[in-house]
């Protein structure tokens, strides 16, 4: 074990992206309801349910402000969360840097920049946080080799099928003109919203697993230096 060991403990950053995550969450759940309500408002658009054009107006305009508001509410609690969650990535990987003594293959840095890098965030979305938690649970005796638990691979999956349908949802609703196909947007937004709620969940999980392995790995290193 190095002298120069920079473990930095991760407890309080920890509890910044779970709370970020319960936030987000709770913002997704407001976001669903509001898609309930604006999916019945476009129902009855659809079936002319409305007394008249006065009250269908007061509906759509009351509809269009709450919608606004919790969306707006949604993105900046889902911001922090992802943000807070980077965050997380790059101190727990340089904690890894040093329970393995080097031996991973990602730098901080870059275990944070893979994910924005096109086609290889693919991959790297599920090799950065495999890595981090082999070494967290191994310190010395990291080997890549090492299985993963079930919970990253899940994880993984929710990550990818969540960007993909986030991507889908966006672009179908932008592009969405006449009633029936709002409708339709509005129910792919749903799905797509269940989907980010499961990936959090998720991502609580893997957070608090990994913090647990990385509190285990810090009281080996203070024993070494007792």
């Amino acid at each position: 074990m190095p002298t120069n060991v920079k473990f930095k403990n991760i407890s309080k950053r920890s509890n910044q992206v779970l709370l970020a995550s319960y936030i987000a969450i709770a913002s997704l759940v407001a976001v669903q309801i509001a898609t309930l309500f604006e999916l019945s408002l476009l129902e009855d658009i659809n079936l002319g349910n409305y007394n008249s054009p006065e009250q269908l107006d007061s509906r759509i305009a009351n509809n269009e402000l709450w919608v606004e508001i919790i969306n707006l509410a949604s993105a900046l609690a889902f911001i922090s969360y992802i943000i807070l969650f980077f965050m997380w990535i790059y101190r727990t990987n340089s904690n890894s840097h040093t329970f393995t003594q080097g031996k991973i293959k990602h730098t901080p840095g870059w275990s944070v920049g893979w994910f924005f890098i096109p086609i290889a965030n693919l991959w790297k979305s599920y090799q950065i946080p495999a890595e981090i938690w082999k070494a967290s649970k191994s310190g010395p005796d990291y080997n890549h080799t090492h299985t993963t638990p079930l919970i990253l691979k899940l994880w993984w999956v929710a990550w990818i099928v969540d960007n993909l349908f986030s991507q889908i949802s966006l672009r179908i609703t932008d592009s969405a003109v006449e009633t029936h196909e709002l409708i339709n947007a509005d129910r792919i937004l749903f799905s797509s919203n269940v989907v980010s709620i499961i990936s959090i969940i998720l991502t609580i999980k893997m957070v608090k697993e990994i913090n647990l392995l990385q509190e285990n790995q810090s009281s080996h290193i203070s024993e070494v230096f007792a």
